[in-house]
């Protein structure tokens, strides 16, 4: 970190969606004075444009996580004592939160389908999670912790009644709107997005939001191909846009080959705050379907089409407003 800048601000993220909601949130002179807690899960691309960052490796194996948690824990008081003194932004449900905001406070911030779905935390280990991760850890995410004083979310599904009264109900295109030009041009570097990419896309009238399943670990690859095959059965694969998650490692031009792929690591509600808009849209259980600022006809599977997925994600369902 370079010496004589104040930071003020800390935002821990690992998607670009929960990333973008950051930046509406916040004024640009508060973005450039923001540390970022990251991991590789946010892709490279737009970690080298964070004038200051922290990128973790994350542990696969799940006696390596919880060494990871407690050192974590008992060493980031020492490693970036400025975070006491910083506003602190971002998602609860990452393995790193725990152990960066320890006793502080935060604000929540919207990160998907999670927060609508709150996955009970295990009791029987409450205080030894308390005593070696912190709160955090031992309450459980989505903001149920007495750590996260607010919940800053888009309300695309019910608020569950456990963090009702942390919830500010905020829209996107409100905040977008509310921004500089200055501060847009800013938001657009960040996500390697300009207007010439929207002109491939523009034309179509349908579009996939893909979803790394198998690389999570929730379902075999096999699976969620079969998914896919059985959500898009009746589409027009040549007026189809396939939104390829950040995370998602699938060769969907093999798979769907008269489908156009879009790679790009850009949310895709900024796509829709250029006017990209499409008619029908298609998903397994992914939140961007559920947040576009226009109406269109969506096709929802949910995690129950899959005991994994509603094992490891908890219950997520369309219901049409």
């Amino acid at each position: 970190m370079k010496k004589n800048i104040e930071i003020t601000h800390v935002c821990l993220a690992e998607t670009v969606y929960s990333l973008m909601i950051y930046m509406l949130l916040v004024k640009e002179e508060d973005l450039k004075k923001t540390f970022f807690f990251v991991s590789e899960s946010l892709p490279y691309s737009i970690i080298k444009k964070m004038s200051y960052s922290h990128c973790f490796h994350i542990p696969q194996k799940r006696y390596m996580k919880w060494l990871f948690r407690i050192q974590l824990y008992w060493t980031s008081m020492f490693r970036w004592p400025f975070i006491k003194h910083c506003r602190i932004y971002g998602s609860d449900n990452y393995l790193f939160s725990s152990g960066v905001v320890r006793e502080n406070k935060m604000t929540l911030i919207e990160d998907g389908a999670s927060n609508y779905s709150l996955l009970p935390s295990d009791r029987r280990v409450f205080f030894l999670k308390k005593f070696l991760m912190g709160n955090i850890a031992a309450y459980g995410c989505g903001g149920v912790s007495p750590n996260v004083y607010k919940i800053c979310l888009t309300g695309l599904m019910p608020i569950p009644t456990a963090i009702k009264d942390k919830v500010e109900i905020i829209s996107i295109e409100n905040k977008w709107n509310s921004l500089t030009d200055s501060y847009k041009k800013l938001i657009q570097y960040v996500f390697d997005f300009s207007i010439s990419d929207l002109d491939d896309i523009k034309s179509k009238k349908t579009v996939l939001f893909t979803q790394p399943m198998w690389e999570d670990g929730l379902i075999e690859k096999e699976e969620e191909i079969s998914l896919y095959n059985q959500l898009l059965s009746d589409c027009d694969m040549e007026n189809l846009v396939i939104k390829v998650h950040p995370r998602d490692t699938m060769d969907y031009s093999s798979l769907f080959p008269k489908a156009y792929i879009f790679t790009k690591k850009i949310p895709m509600e900024l796509l829709s705050l250029f006017g990209v808009r499409f008619t029908d849209v298609y998903t397994v259980f992914s939140t961007a379907a559920l947040v576009l600022p226009y109406k269109a006809n969506i096709h929802f599977m949910g995690t129950t089409v899959h005991p994994n997925l509603l094992k490891m994600r908890g219950k997520i369902e369309y219901l049409e407003r």
